[in-house]
């Protein structure tokens, strides 16, 4: 008994148990870099509101039409995109390693032209 009152009046335990507590947080959290793209201008698009839904995090694109942001571990997650027009594109992309750049298409591409044989 007389072990357990000296463990929990330690201060080696509690930094223990906090280490525990918060470690896997920061081990998992994924930070990545979302771009939304207009295919058929051929630019990034400044000012476009994006949520994952999954962890209801709200990011918006700067001037280069870049994000920075952060999910909690890999998988899949929903980006609900709102572009300045008032479009909408909510496309479900997975997220695999930090330092990763993910891109949002607002619109689908134009075709190729067809190539004269």
């Amino acid at each position: 008994m007389k072990f357990f009152q000296t463990i929990f009046r330690s201060r080696r335990w509690l930094l223990l148990v906090a280490a525990v507590y918060f470690l896997p947080v920061s081990l998992f959290a994924l930070d990545f870099t979302i771009r939304v793209f207009d295919p058929q201008t051929g630019k990034n698009i400044p000012d476009v509101q994006i949520v994952i839904l999954e962890i209801k995090a709200k990011f918006v694109t700067d001037e280069n039409g870049l994000a920075r942001a952060t999910v909690p571990a890999p998988g899949y997650y929903t980006f609900r995109t709102i572009v300045p027009g008032g479009e909408l594109v909510q496309p479900r992309l997975q997220i695999v390693s930090a330092g990763q750049q993910i891109t949002i298409l607002t619109k689908e591409a134009p075709p190729e032209p067809q190539r004269q044989v």
